[in-house]
């Protein structure tokens, strides 16, 4: 694809998605349509850059964002944040670790994809993670800080920078989105 292209593909994939990680951190149901968007114009541009994992995770996060959109119920108030069990989450790591390795096994065997096993461990988690938010259970940001991190080292090693700029944004706002859902939930445990 035309260097052109990537470079706006880019900057509209993030600012959409900047747009989407603010309104998902007050929360407000109007981030899921950013969401959807941002996800739908980077489909092609992680497919050019060999990053297939990353293709095809958002290509599932433009289905999970009408789940989410679905969920959130067209208002962010009408389900409350809550915490998920421990035994979701241990079988969830368990689940994301083993997917990962074979997704990315199936990737260095079959393409030429670059970095197919932490590509692959950041899209079966961040599935995981999606699902979480969608279901406003607050340790989804815990997950958002690691894989974020991650996925900033690997885009910047993709020379996708305006991409690596935006995962270190979203490490800050997880964390900051953390705390708040946290003093939520304890306003509402009150």
């Amino acid at each position: 694809m035309p260097a052109d292209w990537a470079f706006w593909a880019e900057w509209t994939a993030t600012s959409l998605a900047v747009i989407y990680v603010v309104l998902a951190a007050r929360p407000s149901v109007w981030a899921w349509p950013f969401g959807i968007a941002s996800s739908a114009v980077s489909v092609a541009l992680f497919a050019s850059t060999q990053l297939y994992s990353e293709a095809w995770l958002n290509a599932a996060y433009v289905v999970l964002g009408f789940v989410g959109w679905f969920s959130w119920n067209g208002s962010a108030d009408d389900q409350p944040i809550s915490q998920g069990p421990l035994r979701v989450h241990a079988i969830g790591a368990v689940v994301c670790v083993s997917g990962g390795l074979g997704w990315g096994l199936m990737m260095d065997h079959a393409t030429d994809a670059s970095w197919p096993y932490i590509d692959a461990q950041t899209m079966w988690f961040s599935l995981f993670a999606t699902w979480l938010t969608a279901r406003k259970w607050m340790e989804n940001w815990l997950y958002w800080v690691v894989i974020d991190l991650v996925s900033c080292v690997m885009y910047e090693a993709k020379g996708l920078h305006v991409y690596a700029l935006l995962m270190a944004g979203y490490t800050v706002t997880a964390a900051v989105a953390w705390f708040r859902w946290r003093r939520q939930l304890k306003a509402i445990e009150a």
